[in-house]
């Protein structure tokens, strides 16, 4: 609904307006104040769409209620009508205008006046809403745009979308405002992108963009001005960039040699062309001009053509390299090699080539079709016969004649449904508009002119035909009819595009695979590896390419490998595997299984493909089964041991138990009371043995299994705990035993360590001397045996000492030295080792004859 806002100290006035107001605007909503301040309010509470504004009023004139109006933000773009009594002042009039006022009417109102006018700024502030609306849904786009967008004035931007920081690496777009176009741009750019700026020029071209952190890439520009906001005139500029359409670009020129056999065949001369020099030639070329390719590449392109045709297909050159529209068929003589004229059509198009840019030219020989048109006529049974499609119309395009191919070809009945028609009706509505602006005119210009297009058949179907145009002049010289020859190119265009999809569903599928997919040449370096190549060895994409090869892929001992492989290929011999040691770009290595196989064209070997696997997790599988198998068989001659050394350590025990066991039950009778006393106190302590021994087992086992977790404990706590528990062997030996007032503290788990002191003890107690004189210590000093970080424990004693040679054996696992008997050295030792080594500590002895020993073992500090 619209609103109507009326400022007027008059009454009468209101009544009057509002009565006008109803009739011809019914939609509206009328808002009235006698007050100009009341009226500001409401304007800017309400937003009328216009206001009808009194010049004289009490408390503040129209004048400065219009000039407050228009100063203010959201009331400037508000319509207002500023209403006199006198109809003819000007002064008022003008004064008005300026301060703001977009009409000036006098009272009392014309009724259609005010209406004409009040439904003017109606439709003024209507479309002034629209403008916004369609700023908003612009901005809202620009920020949906996948490309960078920015808006600037001279040179120097206004705004920039989200998608413009993520592009160039800034965190805000804010950081874009107030600088100028080229200093996101490479110093090489400049020329271009100022040239476009300063002339404000619509248009696009590439240059280098350069991102915050200074690193530059591709990018396309387009540009253009237009009327944004309050700026007025600015320029709106979306960037977007190509890195990847330059890396397929570059792919596509790596895969020329693919395309290279259709060209060869091809029925047109075929050439690139740049800087004067020919780069590529096909066989047609040296056919049609009796120049060989190394004659080609020697000359220049206006060297073959006739004098009087150079200076017009040069000026088509120069306007070409200058930007100017030019046509992209010409017509022109050629003089060959043996100084024949042979009349051609000529097709450019420029293409990307090797990092560049060259003109890509076909040229057909159409000789044959000159003659022919001179001799139509006379050879119009020749024509009928003809397995080319055949149309003739005069100047204007109404069809005069067609030959049976045609009538065959469009899937017409007789010549009848096509004479004296329109040869616009053979085609669409686009291949008309191509007929009237392109292949008509040309051939009215050049005398003939080849080119494609889609043409109708009698059901309606349509088809893909290429066409070559001539005219036919009169006996007098002048053009008189034109001629068409069709052939129907559906299937190529067909084979041409499924060639493209297979080439680009294999690029796709490869990518997706989890192994290296790759082609090479036959000197092995890679034309095509997948995305998963740059991911495994470490390179950027468009790295891979350059300068590396299947040798720089694999470690130099593997190369004669490769060379292998590549020679047997040559032979056409598939390898279903190869194992190698691949290498990346940062030196790393890892095992791989290659698969190749050659690449045949034609029969011919042109190069090797296959497949590369990591295989680093089967190796490494393989490798755990084996440390796997180490370790059951020394576990399994651990346990052998073990057995040997249970059997030993019982039978010796059992035995005497057995033994007095036997003569107790035999001889009770006859023993004596001190016999029998004697007898049980050796079956008591055999088996007090056999206790041990089998705590020593279970302890062994607990060791073994056990996962417990380590921390720090005291030392002089836990040798307390040990020389406690060895109270009856202490006191019975008499032994003499003195402990460090220090021990530091260590990282261990205090009950396996209560049992390696009980060992030491308990051996120190039996071999160190009569009586034994025993001494606790520690040091934490870094030497050959205290590695740094670890704390070294000793007990020492002064026995008779352990030879140089009996110490190396002292700590095997199940070994006991031949002159020590069954009590000592063997369990025990054996699982001082094992308890220190799993606490990441090492077991030792140091040991002079007649000097005693001193027994250690190292912890984490």
């Amino acid at each position: 609904m619209n609103k109507v806002l009326i400022i007027d100290d008059e009454k009468s006035f209101h009544i009057l307006a509002g009565e006008i107001l109803k009739k011809s605007i019914p939609n509206c909503k009328l808002l009235y104040t006698k007050s100009g301040l009341e009226g500001i309010k409401i304007a800017q509470a309400e937003h009328p769409d216009t206001i009808l504004l009194d010049i004289v009023m009490p408390d503040m004139n129209g004048y400065e209620v219009c000039e407050i109006l228009k100063a203010n933000k959201q009331t400037k773009n508000i319509p207002i009508v500023l209403t006199s009594i006198f109809e003819k002042d000007t002064k008022s009039r003008v004064k008005g205008l300026k301060s703001g006022a977009d009409v000036f009417l006098s009272k009392p109102y014309d009724p259609s006046e005010l209406s004409a006018q009040v439904a003017s700024m109606l439709r003024i502030r209507k479309a002034e809403k629209a403008v916004k609306e369609s700023e908003k849904r612009f901005e809202n786009l620009a920020d949906a745009s996948m490309e960078a967008i920015f808006f600037s004035k001279n040179g120097f931007c206004l705004e920039a979308n989200q998608v413009s920081a993520e592009m160039f690496g800034y965190d805000d777009p804010k950081e874009f405002i107030g600088i100028y176009g080229t200093d996101i741009i490479a110093p090489e750019g400049h020329d271009i992108v100022n040239e476009h700026m300063l002339k404000n020029t619509p248009g696009t071209y590439e240059t280098i963009g350069v991102r915050k952190d200074g690193s530059q890439f591709p990018v396309s520009i387009r540009s253009k001005p237009m009327i944004y906001k309050d700026h007025g005139i600015i320029r709106i500029t979306s960037i977007n960039d190509i890195t990847w359409r330059k890396q397929n670009e570059e792919e596509q020129n790596e895969n020329e040699e693919k395309y290279r056999a259709i060209v060869e065949n091809s029925h047109d001369a075929i050439y690139i062309y740049k800087d004067d020099k020919f780069l590529f030639i096909n066989n047609k070329a040296s056919e049609l001009s009796g120049y060989t390719k190394d004659d080609f590449y020697e000359m220049v392109i206006w060297d073959m053509l006739h004098p009087d045709d150079k200076e017009r297909v040069e000026e088509y050159g120069k306007s070409r390299a200058l930007g100017k529209e030019t046509s992209s068929n010409y017509s022109a003589r050629l003089i060959t090699k043996q100084g024949n004229i042979r009349y051609c059509e000529f097709s450019i198009s420029t293409i990307p080539y090797k990092g560049d840019y060259a003109t890509l030219g076909s040229v057909r020989d159409v000789t044959d079709g000159k003659k022919a048109e001179q001799e139509i006529r006379k050879l119009s049974k020749v024509v009928e016969t003809s397995n080319q499609a055949v149309i003739i119309t005069n100047l204007v395009g109404y069809i005069t004649y067609v030959n049976p191919e045609l009538l065959k070809l469009g899937k017409w009945d007789n010549e009848n449904e096509l004479t004296g028609k329109s040869v616009f009706a053979f085609t669409d509505q686009e291949g008309a508009n191509q007929l009237r602006q392109e292949i008509i005119p040309a051939i009215l210009q050049k005398g003939a002119y080849c080119s494609e297009m889609f043409l109708r058949r009698k059901d309606n179907s349509m088809f893909q035909a290429e066409i070559n145009c001539s005219i036919i002049l009169s006996n007098t010289g002048k053009p008189e009819y034109l001629v068409a020859m069709f052939s129907d190119i559906s299937e190529r265009k067909q084979t041409e595009k499924a060639l493209k999809e297979s080439e680009l569903k294999f690029k796709e599928m490869a990518d997706l695979l989890p192994v290296v997919v790759y082609e090479a040449d036959l000197s092995g370096n890679f034309t095509f590896v997948n995305r998963q190549a740059f991911e495994m060895f470490g390179y950027e994409n468009q790295k891979f390419m350059e300068g590396i090869n299947v040798f720089s892929t694999i470690i130099p001992e593997d190369r004669d490998k490769v060379s292998e492989v590549l020679a047997n290929i040559a032979n056409k011999i598939i390898y279903k595997s190869t194992e190698y040691t691949a290498i990346r770009k940062d030196g790393s290595t890892f095992p791989a299984i290659i698969f190749s196989a050659p690449i045949l064209k034609n029969e011919k070997l042109v190069g090797i493909r296959g497949a590369l696997v990591n295989i680093s997790e089967q190796k490494a599988a393989e490798q755990a089964i084996y440390q796997k198998n180490i370790e059951l068989e020394q576990r399994n001659q651990e346990l052998d041991e073990y057995s040997h050394t249970v059997a030993h350590d019982l039978k010796n025990p059992l035995n005497s138990v057995f033994g007095f066991s036997d003569l107790l039950k035999k001889e009770y009778e006859v023993l004596s009371k001190e016999d029998v006393k004697q007898y049980a106190g050796f079956i008591n302590t055999s088996a007090s043995n056999m206790v041990q021994i089998i705590e020593t087992l279970l302890l062994l086992a607990t060791v073994r299994k056990a996962d417990i977790q380590t921390k720090k404990i005291y030392m002089g706590d836990i040798i307390s705990d040990s020389i406690n528990r060895m109270s009856d062997m202490i006191n019975s030996s008499k032994a003499k035993i003195t402990i460090a007032e220090t021990l530091p503290a260590a990282t261990g788990y205090g009950p396996w360590i209560e049992e390696v002191w009980v060992n030491y003890l308990g051996n120190a107690l039996k071999y160190g001397g009569m009586p034994p004189h025993i001494e606790f210590g520690a040091n934490s000093k870094t030497t050959n045996n205290t590695p740094q970080g670890m704390i070294r424990f000793w007990i020492k004693d002064k026995g008779p000492g352990i030879s140089v040679e009996n110490q190396k054996r002292l700590f095997k696992k199940f070994e006991r030295l031949d002159h020590i008997k069954t009590e000592g050295h063997g369990l025990g030792l054996s699982i001082v080792r094992r308890i220190i080594e799993k606490l990441g500590g090492q077991v030792g002895v140091e040991s002079e004859l007649g000097k005693g020993s001193l027994f250690y073992f190292t912890l984490p500090a």
